[in-house]
């Protein structure tokens, strides 16, 4: 739960904040389990030119953080074309308490895969309004491969509601996707101005139903 959780349902948006040419956003999210608080994500971006570094932590709180000391802590740098990363370097810090790892990824040139940091800043952050949400790409974490797929389901007003899903590609015993093939989930984003910006994320899990809510500033 806690890989799906650090790699797809961060679906939190940094709000931007620009000066001469430079970027640096901010961002806190909280996360809930059957709507009992589970832990808290931060997250930072940092946009230079050409240039971008991206981080997101999280940790249990509260009663969660009594039970059970979970967390990540994620990174990914690389360079912009156009409004897409392309992805040089990724690195995780994580501990479930079934597993736990201690990665850097590099990334070559010509490949087309992002990390996950990577895709959540290409995907799941502030988006210009007229892409919409749709997005198709595969998302590699050093060990394994990922298809992150979303699409627009219904629109109300400035209200969008997407539905996603994050799939198991390759890295995973044969049996082990056909058992548990990955994650669907949904993200309502809200138009505000020229952007759209996520406000909530739900996905089920095996211990029940995730949500995570921005917290407003």
């Amino acid at each position: 739960m806690v890989q799906f959780l650090k790699k797809l349902i961060l679906v939190i948006p940094l709000l931007l904040a620009s000066s001469a040419g430079a970027e640096e956003a901010r961002a806190r999210f909280d996360m809930h389990l059957f709507g009992l608080s589970l832990g808290e994500i931060t997250m930072q971006r940092q946009v230079e030119d050409a240039a971008y570094h991206a981080e997101a932590r999280f940790a249990t709180t509260g009663a969660a953080g009594v039970l059970a000391r979970l967390f990540f802590d994620i990174s990914a740098s690389g360079t912009l074309e156009g409004s897409q990363p392309r992805a040089a370097l990724y690195s995780e810090k994580m501990d479930t308490g079934r597993r736990q790892t201690d990665t850097q990824v590099a990334f070559a040139p010509d490949d087309p895969r992002l990390d996950p940091m990577s895709a959540l800043y290409a995907g799941l952050g502030d988006r210009p309004l007229e892409q919409g949400c749709d997005i198709d790409m595969e998302v590699f974490d050093g060990e394994r491969t990922h298809r992150l797929t979303i699409a627009p389901r219904e629109a109300s007003g400035d209200v969008l509601v997407c539905t996603g899903s994050y799939t198991r590609v390759a890295g995973y015993p044969t049996w082990q996707i056909r058992w548990h093939p990955g994650y669907d989930f949904t993200v309502t984003y809200k138009a505000i101005g020229e952007l759209l910006i996520a406000q909530t994320a739900q996905t089920n899990s095996y211990l029940g139903p995730i949500r995570l809510d921005r917290r407003q500033p």
